[in-house]
């Protein structure tokens, strides 16, 4: 079918006039971090110019050979071509070799990327808060204290950080507290029966002070004074029954570092001695009741001392007896090798002193007999003469944590 001029013009304006082409939005970026979203915009539009580009070359309907046939029908008067048409430019040819994105030039690219970001990290780290708007922030803080010494101000302490600090060293303190505790507490000695004896062949000039009886309201207290103020370990032969009435002065005289030993439950020999096994069983009950009067399940004195002492008298058979149960048990037994004679008439100061010098005479280590019981009240005043003395002759003071640990 053929058309006249004015229908070939008419074709030819419409298929060549001026095609509206859809414009990619153009986007300033400005600030640092929008470095990776600009990389981006980037690659969508080369996308968007290729495809453009594409329908373009496909859609521009061109004459053949430059001139238009006014003689063609619909089948073969028009052809797509793409010879003729100049590769539209895009933003993205100056990274581009033609066959596609650069591999290297997209690494040096990632490399700078990182580089910056380095830089930024370490140019500008995060700032903290000044300490000024901390205090704004948490009113809640510590009043200042000035150091009189000084002159220093301390600074406000946030209540967080005292808090923190507070449960450290309440940790730390119970953890001290736990290993005095446990340094207190006596450990069994298998061998104790032969430390014991070799304690009078020691070359050392050792005293051991110990006491009998007790514990009692009125002397105990006034015998743990004088030891306190002259730092001087002691140890403490208790009764049973005596425990329970008093257990705050067994917990005292503990807690001050005297060692806590057993002396029966009853102390009379009656009861004590009946049979070779009841002061295995007094000593039990007065284990019990020392546990409950320290509040220490733990605390075992594993040392006892037999009342009157544990050979002789009208008992004699049953002590011997007796001996043999707390040997089997790894229990010390213990006399003494000089006394104060206390309890045996020595009435004054002087008296005690005397018999004292007698009887440690010819000792290098002894064990000083005395006694806490109410009626003691010399003993508690001359309590000061027996530590001068033994510290004028050179000895030095301990008690029987020396054994147990």
């Amino acid at each position: 079918m053929l058309y006249n001029d004015d229908q070939n013009d008419k074709v030819y304006n419409e298929f060549n006039k001026p095609k509206k082409s859809f414009q990619f939005p153009k986007i300033e970026f400005s600030k640092p971090l929008d470095f990776f979203r600009k990389i981006k915009y980037k690659a969508n539009l080369y996308k968007f110019n290729q495809n453009r580009d594409k329908a373009n070359n496909y859609t521009n309907i061109v004459r053949t050979n430059n001139n238009f046939n006014t003689g063609f029908s619909s089948t073969d008067n028009f052809a797509f071509s793409t010879a003729d048409t100049k590769p539209r430019f895009n933003l993205m040819d100056k990274f581009s070799n033609g066959n596609g994105i650069n591999t290297k030039t997209i690494g040096a690219i990632l490399i700078v990327v990182a580089i910056f970001i380095i830089i930024y990290s370490i140019v500008m780290p995060t700032r903290l808060p000044e300490r000024s708007s901390m205090a704004e922030e948490n009113p809640s803080t510590v009043p200042e204290t000035t150091n009189e010494t000084t002159n220093t101000t301390v600074p406000d302490v946030p209540v967080v950080a005292v808090e923190t600090t507070e449960m450290v060293t309440n940790h730390l303190s119970l953890s001290a507290h736990e290993i005095i505790r446990t340094s207190k507490v006596p450990k069994q000695n298998l061998n104790i029966k032969d430390d014991i004896k070799n304690l009078y062949y020691k070359e050392e000039r050792l005293c051991y002070l110990t006491f009998d009886d007790g514990p009692s309201e009125s002397i105990t207290p006034q015998i743990l004074d004088t030891l306190k103020a002259n730092s001087v370990p002691a140890t403490f032969f208790v009764v049973g029954r005596r425990v329970e009435q008093h257990p705050e002065l067994v917990k005292r005289a503990y807690e001050e570092g005297h060692y806590i030993a057993n002396h029966s439950y009853t102390h009379e020999y009656s009861s004590v001695y009946a049979t070779p096994e009841t002061p295995w069983e007094e000593y039990l009950k007065t284990e019990e009741a020392i546990k409950n009067a320290l509040g220490n399940s733990e605390y075992n004195s594993y040392l006892f001392r037999f009342p009157g002492g544990s050979s002789g008298g009208k008992y004699n058979n049953i002590k011997a007896q007796a001996k043999e149960i707390f040997e089997a048990n790894a229990v010390g037994t213990v006399n003494w090798s000089s006394l104060t004679n206390d309890a045996a008439g020595a009435n004054t100061s002087e008296d005690q002193i005397a018999s004292l010098i007698t009887s440690a005479a010819d000792d290098t280590t002894t064990i000083v007999l005395m006694h806490d019981a109410n009626d003691k009240q010399v003993t508690a005043d001359t309590l000061q003469q027996v530590i001068d003395y033994f510290r004028e002759q050179g000895y030095e003071f301990r008690n029987f944590y020396d054994l147990y640990q």
